[in-house]
């Protein structure tokens, strides 16, 4: 079973897909039915000989016309939110994030803050629209959020969008629902629906994280890269006591503060 929908896009999935198991049942009952009743009537115990029919428009109108009306009646319905979940809003009202799926993991980038995460946030009641992709030398991965009721693909090289509009706060699930290698079963992340207050005050937290994670590393590159080597007496050259304190206590900083990108499955 599906989660409770968190949106108004997927309730009218659901209802969309209710009254197809309705309209399903009701057409199964009618024609199991109807089949026994025709076996039990005209079993050949009771029956030794039946009249040849060779026509009867009624019933042919009827047995036409009824399904194609009922078929046509279904597509308009799923249409309808077919249509829905394809209106991209605009970007300028909306939130963008690029999402990037990779084996076996996905990350995501906020353009409008410069912000990596592996987990998505986003304000309830606010347009939210994903770009999704797939590294180049990687494989097709599907983005699956089943409490939306949305999948696109995420193609190497290639970008596809799709949007939502969350109406109700929580933590949901996001699955890869494409078989893409080992850990398929593993890929999963989550979106926090939170408030907008909450929402600008993650944004400004995480915004000072990743300045700190940045500017440490950007220190362990510098120091690697433009410290003087020591030479000792057999003629080997290394980096200087103090050196190495300054690369384990950056180290230490990176590990306080966590990387740039961090694989959630290890």
């Amino acid at each position: 079973m599906l989660p409770e929908a968190a949106s108004e896009a997927a309730r009218q999935t659901d209802s969309a897909l209710t009254l197809l198991l309705i309209v399903s049942a009701v057409i199964l009952t009618g024609v199991t039915f109807t089949m026994i009743a025709f076996a039990t009537r005209f079993h050949r115990s009771r029956v030794t000989k039946t009249r040849q029919i060779h026509s009867n428009l009624a019933l042919e109108l009827t047995w036409t016309i009824v399904p194609t009306i009922i078929v046509i009646g279904l597509f308009f319905i799923g249409y309808e939110g077919f249509a829905t979940n394809r209106a991209i809003p605009a970007a300028d009202d909306s939130i963008v994030v690029e999402v990037t799926g990779q084996q076996w993991f996905w990350s995501f980038h906020y353009p409008e803050y410069e912000l990596n995460t592996t987990e998505m946030t986003i304000p309830v009641d606010r347009d939210v629209v994903l770009h999704l992709t797939s590294l180049i030398d990687d494989v097709v991965h599907s983005f699956f959020i089943p409490a939306f009721r949305i999948k696109e693909d995420a193609v190497p090289g290639t970008k596809t969008r799709m949007w939502m509009r969350a109406d109700r706060q929580g933590d949901y699930n996001v699955f890869c629902a494409e078989y893409c290698g080992t850990d398929h079963a593993r890929m999963r992340s989550l979106i926090h629906v939170v408030s907008e207050d909450e929402f600008e005050s993650w944004v400004q937290s995480s915004l000072e994280e990743q300045y700190r994670a940045d500017r440490v590393a950007n220190s362990l590159r510098l120091l690697l890269e433009f410290s003087p080597p020591v030479h000792t007496s057999s003629g080997i050259q290394g980096l200087g006591i103090q050196h190495i304190a300054g690369v384990v206590h950056i180290l230490g900083e990176i590990g306080r503060f966590g990387p740039f990108h961090k694989d959630p499955t290890l």
